[in-house]
């Protein structure tokens, strides 16, 4: 069983079409070149990091994932 993680960029337009690495308790798992992007994953808790092209730029969240009841 997988939940979907919707990832969504609320910038303004210039700093919303640079790339921004996608991490996910540690490990990166790709680059967001879109304003928004789902990743399926099985549900548990996650720290998820955004970070730009630029290493000084990022933002972390823990999140908890519940199982998809659809």
């Amino acid at each position: 069983m997988s939940s979907k993680l919707v990832i969504r960029c609320k910038m303004g337009k210039m700093m919303s079409r640079l790339p921004r690495k996608i991490w996910v308790s540690g490990q990166c798992i790709g680059v967001m070149q879109q304003p928004e992007v789902s990743i399926l994953m099985p549900p548990g808790v996650y720290q998820i990091t955004i970070q730009s092209i630029v290493p000084y730029f990022s933002s972390s969240t823990t999140i908890q994932l519940l199982p998809d009841e659809t």
